[in-house]
């Protein structure tokens, strides 16, 4: 097979100045700019004049390769060989059949690989989709039930399969997932140590006294709002401060999900519930469907070179916001949702805030009988509003779990 030279595109620039040179002292003299070894073909005759000002030398022997109706063929990753194109193109020709010839007279080899972590099915959809493994005369098959590849070829394919096998059938990484969802009063998030500057770019949130990057993307929508503050913390002391949160009565521990993800899956986590409705079918019945309105947390984990951690973040709020009753009496769910990509040690902390909802109550009283008079009950009754703002702040931790 013929040597691709673009393999050496970023080659130092050679500079000649031939004039009715011969062909073989020009390849020559590339051939010794370029530190190979070259062997030529005893027909390269004739002469040529070239004259190149710092040009690349992979595209200056390619000039006089085509030039003069040569081709180059690599015999080794030093050594190049050189010689006529259709003879050179022949002679390649005759070494595939030969091969060929040789290879349908080389008795086939049946070998069993036993997969302990590779997926099976995409294992054996990977060796047969790959024509440079199995030869033509080359068969693969899968035994389900334990996992075993049956392969029957050449012994160099058969060899090359167990190479690839080793490289692939390896255990993956996996990342295990901690996660808190705990709501706090908007009142006892200073007390907390947590300050979030919703609805202001480039905001900063403190835990615990430690400054920490953040980001803050607000969405407004009438079920509340959610933002994005992140932070990284890298104490141990997270569990104590929210267990003091909830004994003193200003936040509480929503949930504390905890799943192992490999790397580079997702994993999914999410808190609510699912709202019911009835719905008409084709044929007039009525039947009962639900529509989720819950806090969800996708998370990508990517196991970086260095052993830290790169989380790919979704969080979603649902939320009723009421039903459409004039058309199907359906309820409306308002949805709040932000991305983004954060890098973290191994065990540290990820802090997510700035998800708040608010609550609006309107409690009124009144003097039985007295109130209910037209124009004058205002006199006997009273109304009180009250707002109550809630904060869900959701800790992520991942750690790298050891093969």
């Amino acid at each position: 097979m013929f040597f691709a030279l673009w393999a050496y595109a970023d080659s130092a620039p050679l500079t000649l100045d031939f004039n009715d040179a011969p062909v073989v002292d020009i390849l020559n003299t590339i051939a010794k700019f370029s530190g190979h070894n070259l062997v030529l073909a005893d027909d390269i005759k004739g002469t040529m004049t070239l004259h190149i000002v710092k040009m690349a030398w992979p595209q200056a022997l390619q000039m006089v390769l085509s030039g003069q109706d040569l081709s180059l063929k690599k015999l080794d990753a030093r050594t190049w060989y050189i010689g006529d194109t259709h003879r050179l193109t022949e002679q390649v020709h005759a070494e595939t059949e030969i091969h060929k010839t040789l290879d349908e007279a080389t008795p086939l080899r049946t070998q069993f690989f036993q997969l302990r972590y590779a997926d099976p099915a995409k294992t054996l959809a990977l060796l047969q989709s790959n024509h440079a493994l199995l030869s033509v005369r080359g068969q693969v098959s899968l035994d389900e039930r334990t996992a075993t590849l049956i392969v029957t070829d050449l012994p160099q394919n058969i060899f090359a399969i167990k190479n690839l096998l080793q490289t692939i059938d390896v255990p993956v990484a996996e990342v295990e997932i901690e996660a808190r969802i705990v709501a706090v009063n908007k009142s006892a998030l200073k007390a907390f140590g947590v300050t979030l500057n919703s609805g202001q770019p480039n905001s900063v949130m403190r835990l615990g006294g430690i400054n920490a990057a953040a980001i803050n993307v607000p969405i407004d929508n009438p079920a509340g709002t959610l933002g994005l503050s992140v932070g990284k913390l890298a104490g141990k002391t997270l569990d104590l401060e929210l267990q003091a949160l909830e004994v003193a009565g200003d936040g509480k521990i929503i949930s504390a999900p905890q799943l192992t993800v490999a790397d580079n899956q997702e994993a999914y986590i999410e808190q609510g519930s699912e709202i019911p409705f009835r719905t008409a079918t084709s044929s007039g019945a009525t039947q009962i469907e639900f529509k989720k309105a819950v806090l969800g947390l996708k998370v990508t984990p990517q196991i970086m070179a260095d052993g830290s951690v790169n989380l790919k973040l979704q969080i979603n709020k649902d939320a009723v916001s009421g039903s459409d009753v004039a058309k199907t009496n359906t309820p409306i769910i308002s949805t709040s949702e932000v991305a983004t990509n954060v890098r973290v040690a191994d065990g540290e902390t990820l802090v997510l805030g700035g998800i708040y909802s608010e609550e609006k109550s309107t409690d009124v009283s009144q003097v039985p009988i007295l109130g209910g008079i037209p124009g004058l009950g205002w006199l006997f009754k009273s109304q009180k509003v009250s707002d109550k703002y809630t904060d869900l702040i959701v800790f992520v931790t991942p750690k790298v779990l050891q093969s």
